[in-house]
């Protein structure tokens, strides 16, 4: 017996992009909507944002460059680039943190670092808050998500380049109290969700991506 749940879910999956544009299958980093967290491990992120339900800060880890004035005639070889200037790159793989950085992660777990300078990681904030709550104001959904996990796939057996994309997705928002205070990341309650545009393009390929299950405990992560 086919339920109107079941009708529902089936309309919704025929309305998925499962071409390469659509970014959850084909992830493009983008300087103006996606910010990238460096220096974190996955579990102590999940741990503190969801099952402690506690809000994390954003760090910047670079200083402002200035340029600084030369001559014509070294002027390139001076050169100086601000953060603003270099493409948005991403790390190909997520590396666990080493014993002998315990202590000083735990000092500071309430902390996203991120690889841009203050000026550059308050603009990128300001852009996406700005964006999400106009969505959700105007259409009453979520669309500002923390990613946890990356999967590389290939579209064919002929494909030279792997594809990227985020296999666990966190509903989040940013909040601040004041204008001049910084975001901070919340998550919104909603459920946690497997990346349901790769789940419905892996079954083409015939790989089955398994839902995923919110764990109680940090320990039970480790499993998935």
């Amino acid at each position: 017996m086919v339920t109107v749940a079941d009708q529902l879910e089936e309309n919704r999956k025929k309305l998925l992009d499962l071409t390469l544009r659509n970014r959850l299958i084909n992830y493009r980093p983008t300087k103006a909507r996606t910010l990238r967290i460096i220096n974190e491990n996955h579990l102590d992120i999940y741990e503190t944002l969801v099952l402690k339900e506690k809000q994390l800060k954003f760090r910047a880890t670079k200083t402002n460059i200035i340029p600084v004035p030369s001559s014509p005639q070294s002027s390139q070889d001076n050169q100086q680039l601000t953060d603003n200037e270099v493409p948005e790159k991403e790390s190909s793989e997520w590396k666990p943190r080493s014993p002998e950085n315990n202590v000083q992660n735990r000092q500071s777990n309430n902390f996203l670092d991120t690889p841009f300078d203050e000026e550059t990681l308050k603009k990128k904030l300001y852009y996406i808050a700005q964006e999400s709550k106009t969505i959700f104001d105007e259409q009453g959904y979520t669309i500002l998500f923390l990613a946890i996990g990356f999967l590389d796939w290939y579209d064919s057996p002929s494909a030279e380049k792997p594809s990227r994309a985020p296999l666990i997705l966190i509903p989040v928002e940013l909040k601040r109290g004041e204008v001049r205070e910084s975001f901070s990341l919340q998550w919104t309650t909603e459920d946690i969700l497997t990346n349901l545009s790769l789940k419905e393009k892996l079954k083409d390929l015939g790989v089955s991506l398994p839902d995923f299950e919110m764990p109680d405990e940090k320990k039970e992560l480790m499993n998935i």
